[in-house]
């Protein structure tokens, strides 16, 4: 969901961090599609407040937030700024989709000749190419599995991602009009979102046209807080160092206390993931050199390879 870093900031730890948010994705989702519920060992050890797959969607926003910000101040127009994000999610996103279709011919449990005449099927590609509403399953595909019917639980998050993108979209009539109220503007949609999801979650999750509104807010502060440390230019604050170990520090805390969900979160773990991602680790900095950039293909591919298996 995250564009390539271009040339924002090479020699970095970004990369290596996407892979191991998707890897995080894949080892809860392996709990709960084998029939182990939700409990992944993360989940389990800080008394179920906080688990892998939720480390990792999050911190994929962070990055997208920081790295798409950029890509918005680079880019020549907003025209230029959708076919950067167009070419990033869709190509992929077609060809999974697409592979989707295949696999559930192969797998399908129903009446013979059913599959190709089933309706669900036919719209499963543009429901979710089209991103709203997210279409989940396909009648007579992966219905005994222990986790049964849906196909790929992961991609649910890619229309947040692009609605963050539309909204970050709005910000080229503002460079255009008072460039000098930018950065105060995002950090009053920062604050906003990140206390009402926070303090309203709950009257948040009634308000749904497609998407949740609960998962809307609480996702897009944590994009927004990728966002606000790249329009501050975070990366020239002289004490990150201090100020991510402090919110590692403040975030464990807050676990042990039992008051992560309920805490500013959505502050600290931007500070923590960007802090260590601009910093250029040996090896670490290194990985996508040597294996590619397949933090993308893991996470959309890795839910549906697993229901498969």
């Amino acid at each position: 969901c995250i564009e390539s870093m271009g040339t924002a900031t090479p020699k970095n730890n970004f990369e290596f961090l996407r892979l191991i948010f998707a890897v995080f994705v894949l080892v809860t989702h392996s709990y709960e599609l084998a029939g182990q519920s939700y409990f992944d060992f993360l989940f389990a050890h800080t008394d179920y407040q906080i688990g892998f797959s939720y480390l990792g969607v999050r911190g994929f926003f962070v990055i997208s937030g920081y790295l798409i910000f950029q890509s918005l101040l680079r880019s020549k127009d907003v025209l230029d700024y959708f076919w950067k994000r167009i070419l990033r999610i869709f190509p992929g996103l077609l060809v999974v989709l697409v592979i989707t279709v295949l696999v559930g011919a192969l797998v399908y449990e129903g009446a013979a000749g059913g599959y190709w005449t089933s309706s669900k099927m036919w719209s499963y590609i543009p429901n979710n190419l089209l991103l709203y509403p997210f279409q989940p399953a396909i009648p007579g595909v992966f219905e005994s599995n222990v986790y049964p019917r849906v196909i790929n639980g992961s991609l649910w998050t890619i229309c947040y991602e692009f609605t963050c993108y539309l909204g970050l979209a709005m910000l080229f009539l503002v460079r255009k009009v008072l460039p000098g109220i930018m950065k105060w503007l995002l950090l009053a949609m920062f604050l906003f979102v990140g206390v009402f999801s926070i303090l309203f979650p709950d009257e948040l999750y009634n308000y749904s046209i497609f998407i949740n509104g609960r998962d809307l807010f609480e996702l897009s502060s944590y994009f927004l807080g990728g966002t606000l440390l790249a329009a501050f230019r975070y990366e020239r604050f002289k004490w990150i160092d201090l100020a991510t170990v402090l919110s590692v520090v403040i975030l464990v805390i807050s676990v042990l206390l039992g008051q992560f969900l309920h805490g500013f979160h959505f502050v600290f773990l931007p500070i923590v993931v960007i802090g260590f991602g601009i910093r250029s680790t040996p090896i670490l900095r290194d990985i996508g050199q040597k294996v590619g950039d397949l933090s993308y293909g893991i996470y959309i591919y890795g839910f549906l390879v697993q229901q498969t298996l």
